[in-house]
């Protein structure tokens, strides 16, 4: 996503996008997931022929609880909690891209609209990454029961946010 948002950027094809235009033009990621996720991220950043500077990603390791103290980020609902709206917040320009697996952003987007950790004038696109055949249908089914299960509890709103959410 970086590299191609870079490319229409520059009017390059992904092909001759290079470190130094990721560097000066790519957008900033923003990626906060569990120990294990963000140390695969930093992995492949470490990479010698990576086209995706740490310069232009902001990883987020941590989350505060209700009680005030930060611990490791553990599940979708830290990750909503751990945007940095107050580090971003009304300086995001453009938009927030979500990138994650299909059946998993009907959930995110209720925790988007329950905690509104976006500011609402900044656009949201999602891109559903496809899903294993051997496990998407369980998967499905699982998140379904997910969105129940956490709209009863009161952690989701249950029109996903934004409602104007769509491709143009």
């Amino acid at each position: 996503m970086v590299l191609q948002v870079t490319a229409l950027r520059l009017g390059k094809s992904l092909q001759e996008i290079e470190r130094l235009d990721v560097h000066i033009q790519g957008p900033m990621l923003v990626y906060n997931g569990t120990p294990t996720h963000n140390a695969d991220l930093m992995a492949v950043l470490d990479l010698p022929n990576g086209l995706i500077p740490k310069s232009r990603v902001f990883i987020i390791e941590e989350v505060k609880d209700r009680s005030g103290e930060s611990r490791l980020i553990r599940n979708t609902l830290d990750q909503i909690l751990s945007f940095p709206t107050d580090q971003l917040g009304y300086q995001l320009n453009g938009t927030v891209a979500i990138v994650s697996s299909a059946p998993h952003l009907p959930r995110i987007l209720r925790y988007l609209g329950k905690y509104r950790p976006i500011p609402d004038a900044v656009p949201i696109r999602c891109f559903p990454v496809p899903s294993d055949p051997e496990w998407s249908e369980q998967f499905a089914e699982e998140e379904i029961d997910r969105v129940c299960e956490y709209l009863q509890q009161g952690y989701l709103t249950a029109a996903p946010y934004p409602k104007n959410l769509g491709v143009g």
